[in-house]
């Protein structure tokens, strides 16, 4: 395995023993085998690629590795790389999006930065194809869900519901950085968001 290259097991699969045939392990297999689907179809320069995957025993991924850690961690080092390192993250999002897929679960800790120290989208657990029905789940990161995920009963997940995450991640880069929440912040990122709808 080279310096770029990482390996880690399947969330889903903690507690579940590889060789029990349950409806957590069958659950397990599920979950895994979606986000492993969607994301092998995704190849771009700010996403994080997917190299293989194994559902035998434990299931686990092989992964390019973010050598520098997540986006939150690496500004807290680099404070004036923000602007540069959500753009590129932006940049990840656009193209999920222009893939048709939503992410459902874009947080601060779910962009990292790689080895050629650019920003990467990963975690597509909870992603969907944008023009489907799905009983989707809706992440625990509160604090990035859309508002509309929560208030209204089966509220489907949409690109806008994912830029409005992106901007909750912007807000947490802010206060990493020290940076105060101005006015002209917030309209910059208004301009930014809106051009990405």
């Amino acid at each position: 395995m080279s310096a770029s290259m990482s390996w880690y097991w399947f969330a889903g699969s903690l507690g579940t023993s590889p060789a029990m045939h349950t409806p957590q392990r069958a659950k397990t297999m599920i979950m895994f085998q979606h986000e492993v689907d969607i994301w092998f179809r995704l190849s771009h320069p700010h996403v994080v690629r997917l190299f293989s995957d194994c559902h035998i025993g434990k299931p686990f991924f092989v992964c390019e590795y973010a050598t520098n850690g997540t986006l939150v961690s690496y500004l807290r080092k680099h404070p004036n790389e923000i602007w540069a390192k959500l753009h590129e993250a932006a940049l990840g999002v656009q193209y999920l999006h222009s893939r048709g897929f939503v992410h459902c679960d874009l947080k601060g800790n779910n962009i990292v930065i790689g080895s050629d120290m650019k920003a990467k989208v990963t975690n597509f657990g909870l992603s969907v194809y944008a023009t489907g029905r799905y009983e989707s789940k809706i992440s625990d990161a509160s604090h990035w869900v859309a508002p509309e995920c929560f208030i209204y009963e089966n509220a489907q997940p949409t690109f806008a519901s994912d830029i409005y995450s992106l901007g909750m991640c912007i807000v947490e880069a802010l206060r990493v950085v020290g940076l105060e929440e101005t006015r002209e912040n917030f309209v910059f990122l208004g301009e930014l968001l809106t051009a990405m709808l």
